[in-house]
């Protein structure tokens, strides 16, 4: 199981390489309901770092509280429930959340027990981690659209080249972008999307072109071209504030050269993107 930029979790293959892994669902901040109770008693500040930090050192529980004394990922997930359970009631700012998460992640990120048993009792992520997401989504998107209101006519026609060519595919498109401090974002379309979902689509794919065109990085999109299994594989490549299509036989190098090594797909099909800077 693993995190994405978005503070999602995403299921990891088991070992044995069965996908299928069959996890009864519990929802703790039922579970753990009279432990919220013990631990609103000694909550004094509205920080999370904070009050997850108490309830998994188990300050100022009654001896009697059973998790107090169980493993750390147990004590986890109830810290994680308390968390969900008071953001129904205030939600947390937005640098509180992204704060948060990003210590939670540098110091679980390693621990497939936590891992695990997070995962088992929230299959679809914590809501903790949910809100946390949103707030990295915010913030990354009014940041980029102030980097765009500053760039020149001759670069914003650039990323709007580039974004009339991705919703211009009749069938959607998969972009997946890599930037050059090795961040990674990635964005799909389905055909058919209502015109309020394509227009928040548009406006996510306007800053990850944006964000892409200053910082420089490289993306790889996909899209099918007819009703044919066929996907077409493309690449735009980005430098010194400049976008530049990448020719078919340059795309296909750069793909076997990608850490994990080559994968064959017989239905991919390379080509240079039919689109001009």
């Amino acid at each position: 199981m693993e995190n994405n930029k978005n503070g999602n979790r995403t299921r990891r293959k088991s070992n044995n390489g069965n996908n299928s892994v069959n996890l009864k669902v519990v929802y703790p901040e039922k579970k753990y309901k009279p432990h919220l109770e013990s631990f609103q008693k000694i909550r004094k500040d509205k920080h999370l770092i904070s009050d997850f930090e108490k309830h998994v050192n188990g300050e100022g529980l009654d001896s009697n509280v059973p998790f107090a004394k169980k493993s750390e990922e147990k004590r986890v997930v109830s810290a994680l429930a308390v968390l969900n359970s008071e953001s129904l009631i205030s939600v947390p700012n937005d640098d509180d959340l992204i704060e948060f998460f990003d210590y939670f992640i540098d110091r679980y990120e390693n621990n497939e027990k936590v891992l695990e048993a997070i995962y088992e009792n929230w299959p679809e992520s914590p809501r903790i981690f949910r809100l946390a997401g949103e707030a990295k989504r915010r913030v990354f998107m009014n940041d980029m659209d102030l980097q765009y209101k500053r760039l020149s006519p001759e670069k914003k026609q650039m990323i709007e080249k580039l974004v009339k060519y991705l919703f211009s595919r009749p069938r959607g498109y998969m972009i997946s972008l890599t930037y050059r401090n090795d961040d990674t974002d990635g964005y799909f379309v389905k055909p058919g999307e209502k015109r309020e979902n394509r227009e928040i689509a548009r406006n996510e794919a306007r800053a990850a072109c944006t964000r892409l065109l200053i910082d420089g990085g490289f993306a790889v999109i996909r899209y099918h071209f007819d009703k044919s299994k066929k996907e077409i594989v493309c690449g735009i490549f980005s430098e010194d504030q400049c976008f530049m299509t990448l020719p078919a036989e340059i795309m296909k190098e750069c793909m076997e050269a990608q850490p994990e090594g080559h994968r064959e797909f017989p239905n991919d099909v390379y080509e240079e993107a039919d689109i001009s800077f």
